[in-house]
């Protein structure tokens, strides 16, 4: 865990990522030299197919495509922080699909099944890219969306319906949700222990 050494850099991290296969655990949040080249190589190193904790909150600007390279590389994430940070976009989780198996077919939607606590607050989505994220990753029980002011009842309604195992639900700061959007997490989040 290196939180908040403003020193560590991308050379840091990508020598880690290629360097250690074993790498389970990586907390980099708040160390703002960590940046696009790092993200995209989690994603794509030796450590990709073992990283199961990564904290990236907090670090330096990063893009979409470096957020998708780590999400595609690494499957068998469990927990995932990637708050305050206006480079994740919809298209994230919206082109979260491999390329079609044969020319003129469809691309496959990547599923995050493992994925169980994710912190997106503060990030560059809309509702679109949320329901997208929420149809993805079916197995959360843990989702921070604060800090997001275009988060619509619908989106909410799409949470309820493809992440009822949730018992955590952070939505600080999403002032356009209504009684509307809650009652569909009450109605369908039966595991919910904690609405913040």
């Amino acid at each position: 865990s290196l939180p908040y050494i403003r020193a560590v850099s991308d050379p840091a991290v990508q020598a880690l990522a290629t360097g250690c296969p074993n790498l389970t655990f990586l907390h980099v949040q708040g160390c703002t030299a960590v940046k696009n080249e790092a993200i995209k190589t989690l994603g794509l190193g030796a450590c990709a197919d073992g990283l199961l904790d990564v904290n990236i909150a907090n670090v330096g600007r990063f893009s979409g495509e470096a957020m998708g390279t780590l999400l595609r590389g690494c499957t068998r994430l469990r927990y995932l922080n990637a708050s305050n940070n206006s480079g994740i976009v919809d298209s994230v989780f919206a082109e979260l699909e491999l390329p079609p198996a044969y020319p003129g077919g469809s691309p496959t939607p990547i599923m995050l099944p493992n994925l169980e606590r994710l912190s997106i607050a503060c990030t560059g989505l809309s509702s679109f890219g949320v329901a997208c994220m929420a149809e993805r990753c079916v197995n959360l029980v843990h989702l921070d969306i604060s800090e997001h002011k275009h988060i619509t009842n619908a989106c909410l309604s799409v949470i309820a319906g493809c992440c009822r195992r949730l018992k955590s639900l952070w939505l600080n700061d999403c002032p356009a949700l209504t009684d509307h959007g809650v009652l569909e997490i009450a109605y369908n989040c039966k595991w919910l222990e904690v609405l913040h």
